[in-house]
């Protein structure tokens, strides 16, 4: 082996692995089949797949009844993405010799990737019949049933207009991880070579970088280098993301450990001049023994916190390559230890290339372990950390019969970008060689507008309160939050699908799903909230407007309200069945939708009896209201309970003639609560704690 390399990118995998070939001896066609074959196991011990072909190859083209090397050829051509060589060895192998039985499976998989999924079905059943062992049972039912969902894809083919982006991007070598910067401007990775260079020893060889692509009416044009401190000579950089509110930039760098791509998460902060600083490893992610990369970044639901989902090999995962996540706690200023996203997403074999859309809380992947058109196939789900909706292949003709990865899309949804190593590409050794760029414009987007708008109910009293389009229109609510919830029957609790604020007409939007069941929740600071449900089951027009009915929110009052129907037996402080339920159709529901509120829950009595005892009943009975709300599991923290006793009439207890006034004493004898602070620090109602 030469002191001469030639570099050639194979996979876009997590682990950036490319193969640095040895340029071939030019006296190759003398050397003796010994000689052959030594040198062809000595490049394949060292990783060089291109290398060991070569030798192997001119081998077995002396020695053509040794089936052992065809098989080492099959596996090679499919390791270096050359479908239809190792189709061809495969089959010659096991034609060869039927003892080599899982050379017939690999075969029908190689028809498979080719596009070839009649032949592919009838090998994969004939390799079923043979099959005497055990290890591929389970395999090739998978199998099976992943190429007659692929026929089924390929069938309802969806009516998108696929482009390959322009030379002055896509050149012979890897292209990678579009990232949508705005409407002009994309971000990728590239390893900016044309052709197989060769490079010695001891020099500086290539790495793959970050590019910047502009937007040139409807065409994709090579701009430059994307600016600040992300690119290295020394590490393999790229699979980037930026933070939800622009200001950090996660990205990976690789280096090569062990014949092996080693790699680490970096992130990047903008200063107050809007400058990058230099990047930092992220901390706890990272691991020495395990790659960790990939990162794409959402916001946790409850609290707004940054998690960032990755890719890693990390021990405990399903098998494979899988998607885990880290949530960074702002307090202790570090992400947390991190979790496996689930069995939901995660199979047994490889997951990759996520990229998390927050708008509408969309997860999209690539995967070989779920039912696909060929190799990675690209995938959605809804949800976040570990509770996901079952996956969606978002179908053919995106998805193709190679490998298809990197899908982001833009916030309208009529297009999206993604990486595919699909026939028509530029290519390098062969035709499905390297991952180029695409772009995907949905022609027959289904597209359910929802509009709705917000406004203020002044009045406490709303019972004879007639609300009227003068109404609505004079107390528009601006800067309401609207969350949209996805109802399934797959999961116990609601998902989160998109969040919009009133803009200053009191008007909010939200885009919805066909044939879908939703919770529409309406919150602002200062007001008690509403919600509402909302199903697109019934819609015939699919690209109408929908708008809902106003939704109007109550001030909260700074004084007492009066929580009707809370009745008591007599001289006792028990809560009534009726009671209960409306404790859980009024103060339970506000509470539970209103999570940061701190309450208190006040008794009253009317004068009749002792003072001191009133006072000790009523506290009783507000006691008996707080313990009741802490078992339908309110916390405790934001429940006070205060009895009154007879201090606080709002009816006289007497009529004016001295006799005993029964309407008035029941108007007194009530129960109340009151907003007293919150545990949201952005809260009018906010209290340290």
């Amino acid at each position: 082996m030469k002191g001469i390399n030639r570099i050639i990118l194979v996979f876009p995998l997590m682990l950036f692995a490319f193969i640095l070939c040895a340029q071939p001896d030019p006296n190759i066609d003398n050397l003796k089949p010994n000689k052959l074959l030594k040198f062809g196991k000595n490049y394949e011990k060292a990783g060089d797949i291109y290398g060991a072909i070569e030798y192997y190859h001119r081998y077995y083209m002396i020695k053509m009844e040794k089936i052992e090397v065809a098989h080492k050829l099959a596996k090679l051509y499919m390791k270096s993405r050359n479908y239809e060589k190792a189709r061809d060895y495969y089959l010659r192998c096991y034609m060869s010799d039927p003892r080599y039985i899982e050379c017939l499976f690999y075969y029908a998989k190689m028809l498979k990737m080719t596009g070839d999924y009649d032949k592919a079905m009838e090998y994969f059943e004939i390799f079923k019949k043979r099959y005497k062992g055990r290890e591929l049972r389970k395999t090739i039912k998978e199998e099976i049933e992943s190429l007659e969902y692929a026929q089924k894809l390929r069938k309802d083919s969806m009516d998108v207009e696929i482009e390959h982006f322009n030379p002055s991007i896509n050149k012979a070598h890897i292209e990678f991880n579009p990232i949508i910067y705005n409407d002009n401007t994309l971000i990728f990775g590239a390893l900016r070579e044309d052709k197989v260079n060769y490079y010695s020893k001891d020099e500086q060889k290539p790495k793959r970088k970050f590019y910047v692509a502009k937007k040139q009416g409807q065409d994709w044009k090579f701009a430059k280098e994307f600016d600040g401190p992300f690119n290295s000579d020394v590490y393999n950089t790229g699979n980037g993301s930026f933070s939800p509110n622009g200001k950090r930039f996660y990205f990976t760098r690789c280096t090569e450990k062990n014949m092996k791509m080693h790699c680490k998460i970096f992130v990047s902060e903008k200063d107050s001049s809007k400058k990058w600083q230099e990047p930092e490893e992220v901390p706890v992610i990272n691991d020495p023994i395990f790659s960790n990369t990939q990162p794409t970044v959402g916001k946790e639901s409850k609290r707004g916190r940054e998690i960032i989902y990755f890719i890693s090999d990390r021990a405990k995962g399903r098998g494979g390559l899988d998607i885990w996540y880290s949530e960074y706690d702002p307090k202790k200023e570090s992400f947390s230890k991190p979790k496996n996203a689930g069995r939901k997403i995660n199979t047994e074999k490889d997951e990759i290339t996520p990229y998390y859309s927050n708008s509408d809380r969309k997860l999209y992947y690539s995967s070989n372990g779920l039912p696909g058109m060929g190799g990675f196939d690209i995938f959605r789900t809804t949800g976040e950390q570990r509770k996901w909706l079952k996956p969606v292949n978002i179908g053919f003709p995106v998805n193709s019969f190679t490998d298809d990865l990197d899908y982001t899309i833009t916030k309208d949804k009529t297009t999206a970008y993604f990486t595919s190593n699909r026939p028509g590409g530029t290519p390098l050794q062969n035709e499905t060689c390297c991952d180029d760029l695409y772009s995907v414009l949905y022609k027959d987007r289904v597209e359910i507008k929802f509009n709705g708008i917000v406004y203020e109910i002044k009045e406490e009293n709303t019972d004879k309160l007639k609300i009227t389009k003068d109404y609505i229109n004079k107390n528009l609510l601006h800067n309401a939050i609207v969350s949209l919830y996805l109802v399934t029957k797959e999961l116990d609790e609601p998902i989160l699908a998109g969040t919009d604020t009133t803009d200053e007409k009191g008007y909010y939007s939200f885009d919805l799903e066909n044939k879908s069941d939703y919770k529409i929740t309406v919150k602002k600071d200062g007001y008690f909230s509403e919600k509402f449900l909302y199903n697109t089951k019934n819609i015939k027009d699919l690209k109408a407007e929908q708008t809902t009915l106003p939704v109007g929110l109550k001030i909260i009052p700074k004084k007492a309200i009066r929580l009707s129907n809370i009745y008591y037996q007599y001289d006792k402080s028990n809560l009534t069945q009726s009671a209960k339920a409306t404790l859980d159709t009024t103060l339970l529901f506000i509470l539970n939708e209103m999570p940061d509120l701190i309450v208190e829950i006040s008794a009253h009595t009317d004068a009749k009896g002792n003072d001191d005892y009133n006072m000790k009943l009523s506290q009783k009975r507000a006691e008996s209201v707080v313990e009741y709300l802490i078992r339908k599991g309110i916390d405790k923290k934001r429940l006070q309970a205060k009895g009154y006793g007879e201090t606080q009439p709002i009816a006289p207890n007497k009529l004016p003639n001295g006799k005993d006034n029964p309407d008035g004493r029941a108007l007194n004898r009530r129960t109340e609560f009151k907003v007293i602070g919150s545990f949201d620090e952005n809260s009018k109602f906010y209290i340290e704690q």
